[in-house]
C-alpha cells in the first residue's frame, strides 16, 4: 500500500488530493543508529486521527494518508500543569508512533502537537498559540502549522489525537515566467486566523462542536516559500494553508507575491461553502491568471495611471525620448508638436490640457482633478509663447495638477513656465504661477556650465555625484534670485551654477536648481535652468533622474474624499465638468479614499458598492491605520463587476479607511500626425477616461 509522507505529519484529512504511482513507498522505520538520542525513559504511542470519507458540496474531495514524520515532538501536559516534552523515536511514515520522554505529575493528561514550551491547561482550558506565518512544503503544510490535542487518563492506552483545525488548498496556474515567494490570505468575515488560542477540554474537542477561541492576532495567515515557485499554465500549484475550524464563512481573499516581493495578483471567494471544517482540506477552484491584478509595494507609486507626462507641446522642443525614465523603471507618455504647429496640433494639445473628444476633464487630471501621472515635465523651448497656447484653462489644469499632488520637473522654458513672471520681477499673465517667484535669464546661449550640488542636496539620496556635474548644456535658460525680497519661503536650493562663459561669469553661484512644495496637499516641483534631460548616460544623466524622482516623491498627502456615515449613500457620479470633484466619477487606474468611523460595540458591518455600469470593474477594501490599497487592507473584493459588498461580523473600534479603485485603463499607443508629430493615442475602453460613477454606503447593527 502506498503511503504518502507529509511534512509536518500532523492531520488525518478526508479531503487530500491523489498522489502519483511515482511517489516512493514508504515503510516503518526506527532512527538510524548514529542519530539515536536518549530523550526519556517513558515511552507512549500516539496515533493521527483516521480520515473519514466526506462529500462537500461546491469542493473536490479524495483522501490520502497522513502519518508521522522524523522530528516529530509532543507536549504532555499533567493535572498538576507539568509541560514535559516527548519525541519521536520510532515510526516514521506511519499513523501510530512511539515517542519518548520523562512523564511528570499524573493524569488526567492532555497532549499537544507540536510541542511548545508555552502550552498550559489551567481550569480545564488549554492555551497554546496558532502562528501566522507558516512555511510551505510541496503537497503538504507547514511544519506547526495546524494542531491537533489528545486527552487521556491512562496514558497506557496510548494518545489518540485530534486534529483541531482544517486547511485550504489554494490552486493557481500562470501563463509565462511567474515565480511565487509569499501567499497571504485572509478571512472576509473578520474571522481571526492566529494568535492566542484557547480550548475548552469539555469532550467536545476534535469534533464540530469544539470551542476555540483567539485572541490577539488578526485575519490575515502568510505562507512563506522557502525559494520561489514557478506557476504552471496547464497544472494548478497547491499551497496548503491552515486556519482554524470555522473559517471562512463569508469568504476570503488571497494575495500572491512574486519572486521580487512586489504584489502579484489578488483574487477572492464569497461563497459560503468555502467554511471550513475541522480534519478537512477545502479545495478552491484552480485559478487560472490570465489577467494579473498588481500592484506596486511602492505606495507612492499607487493610484496612478503612469508615472510621468512629458509635455513638448506648441512652442516646446518635440522630445520623444526621456533617457532617464527607462534608466529608473518609469513608464512615460508625451505629446510632441510638429515642427510646423497645425490646426491638429492645437486639437491635440488642447486635449491633453483642457478637452478631448473622449475625456471632459483632459487626459492629465482625473475626474476629480487629481493628477492622473505621478509627475510632469515640461521641455524647454519658448515658455512666453507655450504659456499663451496653453490658454486658461490648460494652466488651469497644470496648476491643479500640482496643487492636488502631483510632481512637476521644468527645466530652462520648463522652469519659467512654472514661475509668475521672468526678469525685472514683472508678472507674466501667461506663466502658471505654480512657483510664487521670479526667474531671471542668466544670457548664456548654446554652451555649457557646470553646477555645484551641496553635500547636503536631497537628489544625492537617490544617486553618488560629485562636488560639481559638469558640462550641463545651457541655452538661455535662467536662475533664481535670493535676495530677500524675491526669495520664496521654503524653497530649497538644490544646485548652483559654476565654470560659466567667462562673458557671464557674474552668474556663477547662482541657484541653478531649486525645489518647492507648497503644501501637504501639493506635489514637489523641480526646476532647473540648463539642459540634463536628453543625456543618456553618466551623472548628467543621473541627475535629471534624480530631479524626476524629488518631485515624484514629493507628492501630496493620500486625499480622503468624504467621511462615511452610518446608513447614508455617499454618490460619486459627477463629470468632471460639473464642477464637484468630491463628488466626481472614479477615473483608470485611480483610487478614491474614504474614512468610517466605527463605534465600539458595532456588529455585522457592512460596506456596499454599486457600480452605475455592472460591465465596468471596481474594486472594495478597507485597512485600518493607513489608505486602505488593494494589496495591504485586512479586507480585500477585487474580481470582475462594479457591485461589491463586504459582511464583516466585528470590527476594531476607530477610524478605519475604506478605498474603491478602478483597476482598468485604456490601451495607448504612439501615433504620427503631421510631418513629425507624434503623441499617444487611446484605444480600447475610452470610456473610462470620464470615469466610472458609482456610489457606496457603511452601515452596522
Amino acid at each position: 500500500m502506498k503511503k504518502i509522507l507529509l511534512k509536518p505529519v500532523i492531520l488525518a484529512f478526508a479531503a487530500l488530493m491523489a498522489f502519483s504511482c511515482a511517489q516512493e513507498e514508504l515503510s516503518p522505520e526506527t532512527l538510524p543508529v548514529e542519530e539515536q538520542v536518549f530523550y526519556g525513559n517513558d515511552i507512549i504511542r500516539a496515533s493521527v486521527e483516521i480520515p473519514s470519507p466526506s462529500t462537500r458540496t461546491a469542493l473536490e474531495s479524495d483522501s490520502s494518508t497522513v502519518v508521522w514524520s522524523k522530528g516529530d515532538a509532543v507536549s504532555l501536559i499533567s493535572s498538576a500543569g507539568q509541560n514535559s516534552k516527548f519525541t519521536l523515536i520510532e515510526g516514521i511514515g506511519e499513523k501510530s508512533a512511539s515517542f519518548a520522554g520523562n512523564i511528570e505529575g499524573s493524569g488526567p493528561f492532555t497532549a499537544v502537537y507540536p510541542y511548545s514550551e508555552e502550552a498550559s491547561v489551567v481550569d480545564g482550558v488549554l492555551s497554546f498559540k496558532l502562528p501566522q506565518n507558516q512555511i510551505f512544503v510541496t503537497n503538504s503544510f507547514g511544519i506547526g502549522a495546524s494542531p491537533m490535542v489528545a486527552t487521556l487518563d491512562d496514558l497506557s492506552s496510548g494518545l489518540q489525537f485530534k486534529n483541531i483545525c482544517g486547511l485550504v488548498c489554494i490552486k493557481v496556474a500562470a501563463r509565462g515566467s511567474v515565480k511565487i515567494s509569499k501567499v497571504a490570505i485572509k478571512d472576509l468575515a473578520g474571522n481571526m486566523l492566529w494568535g492566542d488560542c484557547t480550548l475548552a477540554l469539555d469532550g467536545k474537542q476534535g469534533t464540530a462542536e469544539q470551542t476555540l477561541t483567539l485572541s490577539g492576532g488578526t485575519n490575515e495567515v502568510i505562507l512563506n516559500l522557502t525559494s520561489p515557485l514557478g506557476l504552471l499554465p496547464a497544472t494548478p500549484r497547491k499551497f496548503y494553508i491552515a486556519v482554524p475550524a470555522g473559517s471562512f464563512d463569508r469568504g476570503f481573499s488571497v494575495t500572491l507575491y512574486d519572486n521580487a516581493g512586489e504584489v502579484y495578483n489578488v483574487f477572492q471567494t464569497q461563497n459560503p461553502a468555502a467554511e471550513i471544517e475541522r480534519s478537512m482540506i477545502s479545495n478552491m477552484t484552480p485559478i487560472q491568471l490570465t489577467e494579473y491584478k498588481t500592484e506596486s509595494s511602492d505606495p507612492v507609486k499607487r493610484g496612478y495611471y503612469k508615472d510621468l507626462f512629458m509635455n513638448g507641446g506648441l512652442s516646446l522642443t518635440s522630445r520623444t525620448v526621456l533617457p532617464a525614465c527607462p534608466y529608473i523603471g518609469w513608464d512615460y507618455e508625451y505629446f510632441a508638436s510638429a515642427s510646423t504647429a497645425t490646426d491638429e496640433d492645437t486639437l491635440l494639445q488642447k486635449a491633453f490640457f483642457s478637452k478631448a473628444e473622449d475625456d471632459e476633464n483632459g487626459y492629465l487630471l482625473y475626474p476629480d482633478r487629481s493628477p492622473r501621472f505621478r509627475v510632469f515635465y515640461c521641455n524647454g523651448g519658448n515658455s512666453r509663447e507655450h504659456g499663451k497656447s496653453l490658454a486658461a484653462a490648460g494652466r488651469k489644469t497644470i496648476y491643479d495638477f500640482v496643487y492636488n499632488g502631483g510632481g512637476y520637473v521644468g527645466t530652462c522654458a520648463g522652469a519659467f513656465l512654472a514661475c509668475k513672471g521672468y526678469d525685472s520681477n514683472k508678472n507674466y499673465s501667461y506663466y502658471t504661477k505654480i512657483f510664487p517667484g521670479h526667474m531671471y535669464h542668466t544670457s548664456i546661449s548654446k554652451d555649457t556650465t557646470d553646477m555645484t550640488m551641496p553635500a547636503d542636496c536631497p537628489l544625492r539620496k537617490y544617486f553618488k555625484f560629485g562636488e560639481t556635474v559638469n558640462r550641463i548644456y545651457h541655452n538661455g535658460g535662467g536662475y533664481m534670485s535670493e535676495a530677500e525680497e524675491f526669495y520664496v519661503p521654503g524653497t530649497e536650493i538644490l544646485l548652483r551654477y559654476s565654470n560659466c562663459p567667462p562673458a557671464r561669469s557674474t552668474i556663477n553661484g547662482r541657484v541653478s536648481g531649486w525645489a518647492y512644495k507648497p503644501n501637504e496637499k501639493a506635489g514637489r516641483m523641480v526646476l532647473l535652468g540648463s539642459h540634463p534631460e536628453g543625456v543618456t548616460s553618466g551623472e548628467r544623466r543621473d541627475l535629471f533622474a534624480a530631479m524626476l524622482m524629488y518631485a515624484a516623491d514629493g507628492h501630496g498627502d493620500v486625499p480622503v474624499k468624504a467621511a462615511l456615515k452610518k446608513g447614508e449613500v455617499y454618490d460619486c457620479s459627477e463629470m468632471s465638468s460639473a464642477g464637484k470633484p468630491a463628488h466626481a466619477r472614479i477615473g483608470d487606474k485611480q483610487y478614491h479614499h474614504f474614512t468610517v468611523d466605527i463605534p465600539e460595540g458595532a456588529k455585522e458591518i457592512t460596506v456596499e458598492l454599486l457600480g452605475e455600469v455592472k460591465e465596468d470593474d471596481l474594486y472594495l477594501s478597507m485597512h485600518k491605520g493607513g489608505p486602505a490599497w488593494f494589496s495591504e487592507a485586512e479586507y480585500t473584493l477585487t474580481g470582475s463587476g462594479t457591485e461589491k459588498t463586504l459582511r464583516i461580523k466585528n470590527l476594531e473600534a476607530g477610524t478605519w479607511n475604506v478605498s474603491v479603485y478602478a483597476p482598468n485603463t485604456v490601451t495607448a499607443a504612439t501615433t504620427t500626425f503631421g510631418t513629425s508629430g507624434k503623441y499617444y493615442k487611446y484605444t480600447g475602453d475610452v470610456t473610462l477616461l470620464d470615469g466610472i460613477a458609482y456610489s457606496i454606503k457603511v452601515d452596522w447593527e
